[in-house]
């Protein structure tokens, strides 16, 4: 019998005969089963990162407003960028990808709120990669799109679906720095929102290949 310590650090015990699915297969273990002895501890799949609003830049050109919110009861206090209803505004930020990413495209989502109790908003991203001695000044990739309804009741947290995928341009590769540069979609017909829309923060959901960052 064997005890196998799992990612939660909860624990079972297995005999030698004992098999499960794995989503990490070895070489020479190609069924889609790991058998006691060639268990994956941390087996590799989507990781995440999360990017509060105030780690987020405001745009020196057409840049969302930077501010801060507090709610009346509870003076929960967040920090927010304000994207207008009219003009495409932006906002960027920047991420030292982890080696163990898969180089891949990444998915996102956004965490925002607004006044408003109707209609649509359409959030935006774009991304770009640097390796060393790279140049600073390098076209973001095809932008993705996610579009969000306001909720009922103004102030309430919103989290939208998943993106497409995005492709990060600039053949991105291990451990690279990657500019991501966010937006609010005001220009097209389908964002039917009136009012500010104010986001909390970004999520980047990305592949992993390998179980560590060494």
């Amino acid at each position: 019998m064997a005890n196998v310590r799992w990612k939660d650090k909860s624990q079972i015990t297995l005999a030698a005969t004992d098999r499960f699915p794995v989503t990490d297969v070895s070489a020479t273990n190609t069924d889609g089963y790991g058998e006691v002895g060639d268990i994956p501890v941390l087996g590799v799949g989507q990781e995440t990162i999360f990017v509060p609003a105030g780690a987020i830049l405001s745009a020196t050109t057409n840049g969302a407003a930077s501010a801060q919110i507090e709610t009346t009861t509870n003076a929960v206090n967040v920090a927010v960028l304000d994207f207008d209803d009219s003009t495409d505004e932006y906002g960027h930020f920047q991420v030292q990808m982890p080696k163990s990413w898969d180089e891949g495209t990444l998915i996102v989502q956004f965490i925002w709120q607004t006044t408003a109790t109707s209609g649509n908003c359409i959030w935006g991203i774009q991304a770009v990669a640097f390796a060393n001695s790279d140049a600073l000044d390098t076209a973001f990739g095809t932008a993705v799109t996610v579009t969000d309804a306001a909720e009922a009741t103004a102030g309430d947290v919103i989290i939208t679906a998943e993106t497409s995928a995005m492709t990060v341009a600039g053949s991105p590769g291990a451990e690279e720095y990657v500019a991501f540069r966010v937006y609010r979609d005001a220009n097209d017909g389908s964002d039917t929102m009136t009012g500010d829309a104010r986001l909390m923060g970004v999520k980047i959901h990305y592949t992993v290949d390998a179980t560590n960052d060494s």
